[in-house]
């Protein structure tokens, strides 16, 4: 170790390095990532989250995916001892699975979105929904399933919000006007192309936006 020391020309006080940074500087973040564990990969994180659309839309999926979603069934894992009911159809107790995919509300919504997409939409989790956007189709028609899976999440718990908070409800047809209107901004600002199929045409003219 001796004889691979270089003795530097300037006199100058030892100091001690850290080998895992670039200056030899131990900061916070290097000691962080450090310790850390790396990232997790996960395979839906370039579907979430997209460019064209909006993080407010997609962060309510984050939450879903990591069950993060302040429904009742997570509140009573925290403490809170509250007495459950579904506001959107006072069928069931809520629960995150129950209010997204099960409630009456929610399965017209999804319902809908199979008959505009030509598939059967009966899911059982956030990331069944997500996987509906892998078909292999255009980028823009892939961004715009995506889009319209997330805004029909979001507008579903909008609708949740507004019984339980606002004690106003929100019809089947405004909740589905407002996921075409959020899925047409999302795709309008995409510069994705299409591909020149009916199909295409046909899903594109239902949301609506235009074809590159």
């Amino acid at each position: 170790m001796i004889d691979k020391t270089t003795i530097p020309i300037i006199q100058r006080e030892d100091r001690f390095i850290w080998n895992h940074s670039h200056d030899g500087d131990l900061s916070f973040k290097e000691a962080y990532l450090y310790h850390c564990t790396p990232d997790q990969n996960v395979d839906w994180n370039k579907q979430v989250w997209h460019a064209s659309i909006p993080p407010s839309k997609s962060i309510m999926v984050w939450r879903c995916l990591h069950h993060k979603l302040p429904a009742d069934d997570n509140l009573r894992l925290r403490g809170c001892h509250i007495h459950s009911m579904c506001s959107l159809c006072y069928v069931d107790m809520e629960t995150t699975e129950h209010l997204l995919f099960h409630c009456t509300f929610a399965m017209s919504i999804w319902n809908w979105l199979g008959g505009t997409l030509k598939i059967h939409c009966n899911f059982s989790n956030v990331t069944e929904a997500l996987n509906i956007s892998r078909r292999n189709m255009s980028p823009l028609c892939r961004l715009v399933i995506m889009s319209a899976v997330i805004n029909c999440i979001n507008v579903i718990w909008f609708s949740r919000n507004q019984r339980m908070f606002a004690d106003k409800f929100i019809t089947l047809r405004s909740a589905i006007n407002l996921v075409i209107a959020e899925t047409c901004l999302a795709g309008n600002q995409s510069k994705l192309h299409a591909y020149s199929s009916i199909d295409e045409f046909v899903l594109l003219k239902a949301f609506p936006v235009k074809i590159n």
